[in-house]
């Protein structure tokens, strides 16, 4: 046992799970002490403090528990590694094994027995709860410290102050924080849970109190969005109905000790009327969280299906989308053959009246002198020096609007490179 202590410390060193530095109280730390004569509450200032309280109450309460509420996102125990395992080991005298399942993170509900003592854990997203039940003395000493909810804790000593008749009960930590974790799945299952099933119910006209089919489309955003949604109540609730399992473990381990192996029952701390009480209540939610986790697996098959529709739809439409363009890239195509056939008309009559033009205007220059005995004049060459520069320049213009500069630039390259070779 010594050895698997040992191991078991040495991991918890090695995971680095605690904070550095002392933990500074904020009223984050309580000290819950049930006594034969009635309840007390104390907020030390630090893990120091905490710890000269610890010494100075000694065996004397019936009940001793740590609460630690947490201003982090609980991904580190808020207590220092070497002050964490002084408190666990020396004073609340706990089995130094429980480091293991601290360490490992592991989630569920533990015991570990001894010859005059047993050691618990509880362990949820939530919280971690660590306690030690002395049966000769019939004595509990425990640590809880919260995980990821914020305030969770305060509902603890609350629980702890109505029920502390029981302080004697091996079961009474286990019973008050199950308490706690029903009323926190209660609350939190209606305000999560229910909600998004009845949104997702109301967008998508599916559900018991749903009777008109949709008749507008749905954008694939919000289908996508919809499915994350019904993705996030599917994993809640199951993670509530397992932390709901273990609650039913947890009451039948509870019935299973009262009045067996304490010989404090006898004196008015037998809790199984309110254990049973618990349980059903227990049982209740699991039948709800099932029902509600039914109507998010129907929600699931009707937002596939509403995906897949959309799909079809915007196929369907691209289809046609496609089609509509085949049809207006054949009417551009057919316009464009009639403008190609007026533009080879054109082109035709204009090759038929061009020669009789040209010699029409031709004949037409005063330079040409038909009735003399010469006919070119001596000023005829103007009439070549101003037509053949502007033709080329007309050509220019039209090649430089035309073509690619670069393009331009390679071809007159490689002309010019071409002759070169022939000269060679």
């Amino acid at each position: 046992m010594d050895i698997l202590a040992k191991q078991a410390a040495a991991l918890f060193d090695s995971c680095s799970i605690c904070q550095e530095g002392d933990f500074k109280s904020n009223n984050n730390l309580s000290l819950v002490n049930i006594y034969e004569e009635g309840y007390k509450k104390y907020q030390p200032e630090s893990t120091s403090a905490l710890e000269v309280l610890l010494k100075e109450f000694g065996d004397a309460p019936t009940l001793k528990l740590i609460v630690v509420s947490i201003d982090n996102d609980g991904q580190k125990i808020p207590i220092n590694n070497l002050v964490f395992r002084r408190i666990i080991t020396e004073h609340l005298k706990i089995d130094p094994c429980v480091l293991y399942f601290i360490a490992r993170r592991y989630d569920g509900f533990h015991r570990l027995d001894s010859a005059t003592s047993t050691s618990y854990i509880i362990a949820t997203s939530i919280y971690m709860l660590i306690w030690k039940y002395d049966w000769q003395r019939g004595s509990t000493t425990g640590l809880f410290f919260e995980r990821r909810v914020r305030g969770f804790c305060k509902s603890i000593p609350y629980h702890l102050e109505h029920f502390s008749s029981y302080s004697r009960s091996p079961g009474l930590l286990a019973f008050v924080t199950c308490l706690a974790t029903c009323d926190f799945l209660d609350v939190n299952i209606g305000k999560r849970e229910l909600r998004h099933i009845q949104h997702l119910e109301g967008v998508t006209a599916f559900g018991p109190d749903h009777f008109d089919v949709p008749q507008h489309r749905h954008e694939t955003e919000n289908i996508m969005y919809w499915l994350k949604i019904n993705a996030d109540v599917h994993i809640n609730l199951t993670n509530k109905l397992r932390i709901a399992s273990m609650i039913s473990s947890i009451l039948e381990d509870i019935l299973g000790e009262c009045g067996q192996r304490s010989p404090f029952s006898s004196r008015g701390n037998d809790m199984r009327p309110a254990v049973l009480v618990l349980a059903s209540r227990v049982r209740a939610f699991d039948s709800y969280a099932m029902y509600l986790k039914e109507r998010a697996n129907q929600l699931s098959s009707v937002i596939f299906t509403l995906l897949t529709h959309e799909d079809a739809a915007v196929s369907t439409d691209m289809a046609k989308s496609s089609h509509e363009l085949a049809r207006h890239s054949a009417y551009i195509a057919e316009c464009a053959k009639r403008d190609s056939s007026g533009m080879k008309t054109i082109t035709i009559i204009t090759m038929a009246f061009l020669p009789a033009t040209f010699f029409a205007t031709l004949f037409a220059l005063p330079t040409l002198n038909w009735g003399g005995n010469t006919i070119i004049t001596s000023g005829f060459w103007v009439y070549w020096a101003f037509t053949l520069p502007t033709t080329a320049l007309v050509f220019l213009l039209w090649i430089s609007f035309t073509y690619d500069r670069a393009e331009l630039v390679a071809s007159v390259r490689g002309l010019l490179g071409l002759r070169m070779k022939k000269k060679e």
